[in-house]
């Protein structure tokens, strides 16, 4: 492992503030041969670089070439924006940078309208949940605990697949406010109720799935500050309703893909269970704080950006 840098450094020379073309970090990749999967994640943990999805680049035998974690899926980037930074950082590690599309990035927000927001799973326990915290997360939204809502979910806590309500896959549980986290534990169907049931509780106690997602609706909020947009954001909210959670899953993670084949489910109606949702969420991993120490909305100065995405 490298000694821990700050990113500013690394990438100061190189960056400079531009609004009217942002780009910003879309994935750190680590190459097998230097670093462990484990060295990698710890690597993006200790310089506060956001983890949304991870994944591995293999050769034609399946040997891992780099470990690559993501902060958002590359298909919120805006086309022909990528870029790839490699020298200024550390041996076998580099950089994918990209414009993000900013209507991806955001659902208008009105009264009476469902907002969502991932949470992730307890180190501790793998159907316990932190369904939301009040990180920045990576809209720049804050959601304040103590203005949670429960009581109409506690009436009727069903657990869904992504969102589906034709899909319920069991309940939640011990849903409260710890400190500044909203926490929950999940209680499946019971085993041998339907294969899509047994697999959801394979990948969960494989940490293969490990995210949740909340739909509330917002009662009461305020902009972050005199330069957010009046339905855009970002906001505060003070008070909110929790209305359903959700499993979920991201979108084409390989490994959830053949745990569920292997429970007989063919693929085209896993992803129609889990690695597809009409709703434009948030995430509760803070990708303020990578821009924070990168510059937010910064552009990589003095070097070309590729024509293609770099994965």
């Amino acid at each position: 492992m490298s000694a821990i840098v700050n990113p500013a450094s690394i990438l100061g020379s190189q960056m400079k503030r531009n609004e009217d073309s942002p780009h910003v970090i879309q994935s750190i990749w680590h190459k097998a041969s230097v670093y462990t999967k484990e060295e990698a994640a710890d690597w993006c943990e200790e310089h506060d670089f956001t983890v949304d999805v991870y994944r591995s680049k293999d050769d034609d035998e399946g040997n891992v070439l780099y470990h690559i974690h993501a902060q958002f899926d590359p298909d919120e980037a805006v086309d022909d924006s990528w870029g790839f930074i490699s020298e200024t950082f550390p041996d076998g590690i580099s950089a994918s940078v990209c414009q993000r599309k900013e209507k991806v990035m955001r659902q208008k927000v009105v009264p009476g309208q469902m907002v969502y927001t991932k949470g992730t799973q307890s180190a501790d326990d793998p159907f316990e949940f932190i369904m939301s915290d009040e990180t920045v997360d990576r809209m720049g939204d804050i959601i304040v605990a103590k203005g949670w809502q429960l009581d109409d979910f506690q009436s009727n806590p069903i657990a869904l697949g992504y969102h589906k309500h034709d899909n319920p896959i069991g309940t939640w549980e011990n849903v409260r406010i710890v400190g500044k986290k909203l926490r929950g534990k999940l209680k499946l169907a019971a085993a041998g109720t339907s294969a899509e049931i047994d697999t959801i509780r394979s990948l969960l106690e494989q940490r293969i799935l490990k995210a949740v997602s909340v739909g509330f609706m917002p009662e009461e909020y305020e902009p972050i500050d005199e330069n957010a947009d009046k339905f855009w954001g970002p906001f505060k909210f003070l008070k909110t309703v929790l209305h359903e959670c959700s499993v979920v899953a991201v979108p084409a993670n390989p490994n959830a893909l053949a745990v569920g084949k292997s429970f007989g489910i063919e693929e085209t109606r896993f992803r129609k269970l889990f690695c597809q949702c009409d709703s434009i969420g948030q995430n509760a991993a803070p990708l303020a704080k990578i821009e924070k120490a990168l510059g937010t909305a910064s552009l990589i100065a003095g070097r070309p950006i590729s024509t293609k995405p770099v994965h």
